[in-house]
């Protein structure tokens, strides 16, 4: 937390809190940040295993398009949600568009590479990680307003949770 006071401004009257700008370290940023990165290596990861499965299968070279365009997923439907912003829609409209296109592009992924069950699976994703990253934002909204140190120790959490994540997926997945 910061104060925020201007010059003319009595420091104990007038201070407004306010969270730290992104090159204060902003908690918020980092920690959904960490969650869509954890979210898109697991997708990759799962990507990648189905493409080795299918070249075994086949005999046939696997193209490496489905597990870059999995890594890229979240960012893609951040980009559809925020067109959909430019032109004058709330956030809420934005927020339901960036999940369908997260949704379509996983599905439309997973049916790629053959994977059965592949809206079972996308919606698996996208439920699972967008509870999580309501989940931060509401967890880390209090712990940023709790108290100073409390900000890093979110931080520090966050990015503990999503690599344990992606280290259990890939473990999950070297077993296979």
């Amino acid at each position: 937390m910061i104060r925020l006071v201007t010059q003319f401004d009595d420091a104990e009257t007038r201070a407004a809190a306010a969270t730290p700008t992104c090159c204060g370290g902003c908690c918020c940023c980092c920690c959904c940040i960490a969650t869509a990165v954890s979210s898109s290596a697991y997708t990759a990861m799962n990507l990648r295993v189905r493409t080795r499965e299918l070249e075994r299968e086949t005999g046939k070279s696997p193209f490496p398009a489905p597990e870059i365009v999995g890594a890229l997923a979240i960012p893609l439907a951040l980009v559809a949600a925020f067109l959909v912003l430019v032109i004058g829609a709330g956030v809420g409209e934005a927020a339901i568009v960036a999940a369908l296109a997260w949704f379509g592009i996983l599905f439309g992924l997973y049916r790629w590479v053959g994977v059965e069950d592949a809206a079972r699976r996308a919606v698996a994703i996208v439920l699972i990680s967008g509870v999580a990253i309501a989940i931060e934002f509401f967890v880390g909204a209090a712990l940023i307003l709790s108290g100073e140190d409390s900000g890093a120790i979110y931080v520090v959490v966050g990015v503990v949770a999503a690599v344990v994540v992606v280290v259990v997926a890939y473990t999950r997945m070297l077993a296979r």
